[in-house]
């Protein structure tokens, strides 16, 4: 919501739910924009480097910390899998 209100026109007396579902529709219009791939597989990775990078991810606890909801191994497996 804070990043709406940086870049979006017109963001006055909006809820946060409404900033923020106005920003990710803005990032997704510009990877269209731009032709960015958005597929694991589109960027080199194969589908026996999942387990890998749900492991890899598992030990980053900085990260984990910040997330609102508790990340088990199979919920990050299950992210990059619908990634790939």
């Amino acid at each position: 919501a804070e990043l709406a209100a940086c870049i979006l026109p017109d963001t006055h007396n909006c809820s946060d739910e409404v900033l923020a579902d106005r920003f990710i529709e803005a990032i997704e219009a510009l990877i269209v924009d731009l032709g960015l791939e958005t597929r694991l597989s589109q960027v080199g990775i194969e589908q026996p480097d999942l387990t890998m990078l749900a492991e890899a991810g598992m030990k980053e606890e900085r990260i984990l910390a910040w997330n609102a909801r508790e990340m088990t191994y199979d919920d990050a497996l299950m992210i990059f899998t619908q990634a790939f």
